[in-house]
């Protein structure tokens, strides 16, 4: 059976470690049926027996072009990023060493320190993106997302070295209007020279931001009714009524809850958390797609890889709208020259929404801005977004159900 005592216990920790939020970083909603919602940003990190499933980046750096088969081709390319620029083709020429792998057809590319931060920023981002094209380069295809305009101060908290942040300023790029990435993990990690150092880049690279929602509780009888109707579709989500009702029975002045509180079993279960062991006992882990699709769920499905069949599920169980603006909705990004669906995500109230970005147990479940998801899956490339609202049935949403 899963327990979220550990969990509970370890972000009480956290946020006795790292400071409560001050009035100064609450931030408010804008007004919607939602009521007076606020949030806070709080980091949650990889428990400490989990934490040692990420593994210690190489210690040279390593780039993979499977399309191409042999040095040449891949010089060829690199050469075209270049832009007729004679510097940078014999930046290319001197300081990236090729290996070519015939049996794999596939050309490893190996640029040393200098190269990678000597390549102007703009060819460097062509070059990364191609890479992240491809999963085996890992820290291209899943890079270090920075929800903030400043490195600096999005790892301020964890006292980095100086040099650390300082080349993180300089080699991270922008995939969204205030998200940052960055992929040079194994050249950051040369800068763990004791355990210490190498704990602290673990935790930095690993640490995940979520907001904290906070919602005032209204004295008045008609903006209490309009706040049930909002947190309960109207009644229809049952299990989450009798603590709501209680609450607003309670009319002190600065009442206030966190609406995650009100939240159906399933991501009520999992909202802060890491995947735990047991989450994977059937070989896979959930996702974004599992979570989004049991959120109403009694009982949720296990957990699977194979997602064909989602697009015949949406139009059996949920309507196509043309905006997320009620509490449930499911915000789909699919692949726009595929046509899969790579992502989803449950629309809470104002642009926050919760989210699961991927399966590893890495990443826990958080609540964040629309627009820092879409930064994470649309910078590979174009995506298309959906959004569908679960049909109700009787009493019930139709995705509840056994």
């Amino acid at each position: 059976m899963r327990s979220r005592v550990p969990f509970i216990f370890g972000f009480v920790f956290l946020l006795l470690l790292h400071g409560l939020p001050s009035r100064a970083q609450v931030v408010d909603c804008n007004p919607g049926p939602w009521g007076e919602l606020r949030y806070s940003k709080v980091f949650l990190e990889v428990p400490e027996s989990t934490l040692q499933l990420f593994a210690s980046p190489p210690a040279a750096t390593m780039w993979r072009f499977p399309e191409y088969s042999t040095a040449e081709e891949l010089i060829e390319y690199l050469e075209s990023t270049a832009q007729s620029r004679p510097d940078v083709v014999e930046l290319f020429r001197k300081e990236i060493a090729l290996q070519e792998l015939p049996e794999d057809e596939e050309v490893r590319a190996f640029p040393s320190r200098k190269a990678i931060l000597a390549i102007p920023p703009d060819i460097l981002r062509k070059i990364y993106a191609k890479l992240s094209d491809f999963s085996g380069n890992r820290y291209h295809y899943r890079p270090v997302f920075i929800d903030s305009t400043s490195p600096r101060e999005w790892f301020a908290p964890l006292n980095l070295p100086a040099p650390a942040i300082e080349l993180i300023e300089q080699l991270s790029y922008p995939v969204g209007d205030s998200t940052l990435a960055f992929s040079d993990v194994p050249l950051l990690f040369q800068y763990a020279a004791r355990v210490e150092e190498d704990r602290a880049l673990r935790r930095a690279v690993t640490r995940s931001q979520t907001l904290v929602l906070e919602l005032e509780i209204p004295a008045d009888a008609n903006a209490a009714k309009a706040l049930a109707d909002y947190w309960t579709l109207e009644g229809k989500v049952k299990s989450t009524a009798p603590l709501l009702e209680s609450v607003l029975r309670v009319t002190e002045p600065d009442n206030t809850i966190d609406p995650s509180n009100f939240f159906p079993a399933v991501p009520k279960k999992y909202l802060y958390e890491f995947p735990s062991n047991g989450d994977g006992l059937g070989g896979v882990f959930p996702d974004s797609i599992w979570t989004s699709f049991n959120f109403f769920r009694a009982f949720p499905e296990t957990p699977e890889v194979e997602t064909t069949s989602l697009t015949a599920r949406l139009s059996e169980k949920y309507e196509s709208i043309d905006t997320a603006s009620r509490y449930g909705d499911m915000v789909v990004f699919r692949n726009a020259e595929s046509g899969n669906i790579v992502h989803a995500c449950v629309y809470v109230a104002d642009d926050i929404v919760l989210t699961k970005n991927d399966r590893s147990q890495l990443t826990p479940w958080v609540l964040m801005k629309l627009d820092n998801v879409k930064a994470r899956f649309s910078w590979r490339g174009e995506i298309e977004i959906s959004t569908w609202r679960p049909l109700l049935k009787g009493n019930a949403p139709r995705a509840i159900g056994q």
